[in-house]
């Protein structure tokens, strides 16, 4: 088949306007190239010839048409200045080369590339299981806080503001049940040390809390209301006195973040309000006293069964 060239001689270059050749497959799309070079270059339709043999068959082709222009730099290096279209993409590349054949070679590969496959249609729930080799994580690739029974080891400041100042740490076993929309926890707590020691602690307590949830596909938040109860100290729960039975309620927001397949990340922000708390008066004897605040923050490595 004949192909019709249109050839304006300048300053020893050709420039070629050509229709693409004839598809490497059935279903190829060709490309029309118009090549702006040098007499002593390969011509247009030595660039495509070689297009349809680095092509591959059966494929359309990505480049819908491209303009090259060739010129000879004064230090003998050749450059090469590539417009391509690509459906609704419009395309520039600039490569140098030690000779016009390089460039004409280089050109040929980029025309060759073939069209990104489109992307397969995701299965169905109805497709039988051994059709379904891979399925998307609707999850994303977060791991999400887990739901079922868990256990925690926490770290655990109390900042008493009321009525007068004073912390303590403590080391706290936490047990815990978790859905989507709900976590239960029961904990037990050992007051190991303290600042101000003439304040009154629980130097041992258990408690029970219970949240309501929401899953955010990575972290779970979600506001506590919980109620603990144990042995009161002037300090920690080793060689503390003045014993007696505290009661309190709490309140607070929870966050659990996910750190891996089991493990997570408990944190906890209780303000909590004595209901009753003993005092050691002067005279030796224990009064019962209510109204006594304090911020209780814990934070601790759990891991679900």
């Amino acid at each position: 088949m004949a192909l019709s060239k249109g050839v304006a001689v300048g300053l020893g270059c050709a420039t070629v306007a050509l229709a693409g050749s004839p598809a490497v497959a059935a279903d190829a799309t060709p490309a029309r190239l118009v090549w702006n070079a040098p007499a002593s270059c390969p011509d247009a339709a030595a660039v495509q010839a070689q297009v349809q043999q680095l092509a591959t068959p059966g494929s359309r082709l990505a480049i819908a048409t491209a303009e090259a222009w060739v010129t000879e730099g004064r230090t003998g290096r050749w450059h090469l200045r590539l417009e391509t279209v690509s459906g609704d993409a419009h395309g520039t590349r600039a490569i140098d080369a030690a000779s016009c054949a390089e460039l004409a070679d280089s050109t040929a590969l980029i025309l060759s590339m073939p069209e990104p496959a489109a992307p397969q249609p995701s299965l169905g729930p109805d497709v039988p299981a051994d059709r379904a080799s891979f399925r998307p994580n609707p999850e994303g690739s977060r791991p999400s806080a887990r739901s079922g029974p868990s256990a925690a080891v926490s770290a655990v400041t109390e900042i008493q503001s009321f009525p007068n100042a004073a912390a303590i740490s403590e080391v706290a076993l936490t047990f815990g049940w978790a859905t989507p929309r709900a976590r239960g926890e029961a904990w037990g707590a050992l007051s190991v040390a303290d600042w101000n020691a003439a304040s009154h602690f629980q130097a041992f307590s258990l408690g029970v809390r219970g949240c309501p949830t929401l899953d955010l596909g990575g972290p779970m938040v979600g506001a506590c209301l919980g109620l603990d109860g144990g042995v009161a100290g002037t300090g920690p729960a080793f060689g503390s006195h003045g014993n007696g039975v505290t009661i309190r309620g709490l309140a607070g927001p929870v966050v659990v973040w996910p750190l891996g397949a089991r493990a997570q990340l408990v944190l906890h922000a209780d303000l909590a309000l004595a209901i009753a708390v003993p005092e050691v008066t002067a005279d030796g004897t224990t009064a019962t006293r209510s109204g006594r605040v304090s911020a209780v923050l814990a934070s601790g490595v759990g891991f679900v069964f």
